[in-house]
């Protein structure tokens, strides 16, 4: 992995920090924006020295004056491995099984993006990373899990009006009481010349359940509802009708 691909591995892995700590650092402890661990490449038994910045990644041991800028370098000491190699490890475990350099050629004799498809990224020091919209028929096909809340229960696609993918919808169950199942949404999406599936959603304004549907039948009565799993069930009751629901729900009616 070349040095761009693992400067975008680290700066994604700060979105799933939660999880890769807890792979890599488990029993650890949060205070404020620092989370201490034990570290297991040397004998340590108490908190406090070990500590990783969850909002930077940056991370020392004040014991042995090792430290790092990232997620990477932190994997990288912790299995005793090259950056490269931790950077992999990392996009594996993220499900960034996708991340690639895509084809100049590829690029040069597809078909041209029609306006409004991408949106230019404001100049920044940081990777901004824009949904590819419809997703390409090429894509590799989204990960199956997600590094912190596992696998899906279900799952639901978006589409444009000609039927093409433009993101999916997953759904996960709490793991213990007094948690709350979770609605993450999940774009394709492109950096410079990197493409990936990304755990994020999509800019204003956001496309309709069965957007596709609703274009093919315009005089069918149609029915909003709460929710994908909602709009399911009642396209069940109401075979002659469009069944459709917001991206993000309630929380998004005017999005």
């Amino acid at each position: 992995m070349n040095a761009a691909h693992i400067k975008q591995v680290s700066a994604a892995a700060l979105a799933s920090i939660e999880g890769i700590l807890s792979r890599w650092l488990p029993g650890g402890k949060q205070h404020g924006h620092e989370y201490q661990a034990i570290n297991p490449t040397r004998t340590d038994s108490k908190l406090g020295s070990f500590s990783i910045n969850c909002k930077t990644g940056a991370w020392s041991d004040f014991a042995t004056s090792d430290k790092g800028g990232d997620l990477v370098s932190l994997v990288a000491y912790l299995e005793g491995t090259k950056q490269g190699e931790a950077a992999t490890r990392l996009a594996d475990f993220m499900g960034f099984l996708t991340v690639e350099k895509r084809d100049p050629a590829k690029r040069a004799t597809s078909a041209p993006k029609k306006a409004g498809n991408t949106v230019a990224p404001p100049k920044t020091s940081k990777p901004v990373w824009c949904a590819v919209l419809p997703v390409p028929a090429d894509a590799p096909p989204p990960p199956a899990a997600h590094s912190k809340h596992g696998k899906p229960s279900m799952c639901w696609a978006y589409h444009n009006e000609a039927g093409q993918v433009l993101c999916w919808v997953y759904r996960f169950e709490p793991k213990s009481d007094g948690e709350r199942k979770q609605y993450l949404p999940l774009t394709y999406c492109e950096c410079e010349e990197l493409t990936t599936w990304r755990w994020q959603g999509l800019s204003d304004p956001r496309p309709l359940y069965r957007l596709d549907k609703l274009t093919a039948n315009a005089i069918a009565p149609v029915v909003v509802c709460e929710g994908e799993k909602a709009a399911d069930a009642a396209a069940l009751l109401f075979p002659d009708a469009v069944c459709t629901t917001m991206l993000n729900g309630a929380q998004a009616p005017h999005k």
